[in-house]
């Protein structure tokens, strides 16, 4: 097990030094990554498995700044045997897609954020992306009405105590 409690010094090293674990799963947004990157800067730094030089978080960044033409990164080392840098590999890309977002935050988030359009293009988030989001709580809101046919329009629907998408409604 490794030390947890142990701070990894940052350093900015050559980017080609490191190169992306050969098992990350992830598919990446490199262009939204990429213009994050121009905006901003890399906030945080890339995780890199000692003893092999894989990039075990962060893999996204590695190829965004490789297509950006950089040449170094910031990163930090960890001392940590295979096992345990394939289950950060999984734990760092697994554990945000479990989680959920809260629509109507985001879209407080998003509108807001829209008034600058080149810092809304940052969050790699798009006019598309809050207008959908709007229909989808407007048609949350709607209730379902029976028609003569006993017919019930379709809708998705999130069950509010574990997070399910499902669909109610069709014929009865």
């Amino acid at each position: 097990m490794p030390d947890v409690s142990k701070i990894w010094p940052v350093q900015v090293k050559p980017l080609d030094s490191v190169t992306p674990h050969p098992e990350n799963f992830r598919e990446h947004d490199i262009g939204a990554i990429a213009h994050s990157i121009e905006l901003w800067g890399v906030w945080r730094p890339l995780v890199i498995q000692q003893s092999t030089n894989f990039v075990i978080v962060g893999c996204g960044e590695w190829k965004a700044l490789a297509a950006l033409h950089r040449s170094e990164a910031p990163m930090y080392f960890m001392d940590v045997d295979d096992r345990n840098a394939r289950a950060i590999l999984l734990a760092d890309n697994w554990i945000p897609s479990r989680g959920r977002n809260m629509p109507e935050e985001l879209l407080q988030l998003m509108q807001e954020l829209r008034e600058d359009a080149d810092l809304f293009t940052g969050t790699g988030a798009d006019d598309d992306d809050v207008e959908a989001l709007e229909r989808e709580l407007e048609e949350a809101d709607k209730p379902l009405k029976l028609d003569s046919r006993k017919m019930v329009r379709k809708r998705k629907v999130t069950c509010p105590e574990c997070g399910h998408k499902f669909e109610i409604g069709g014929k009865t």
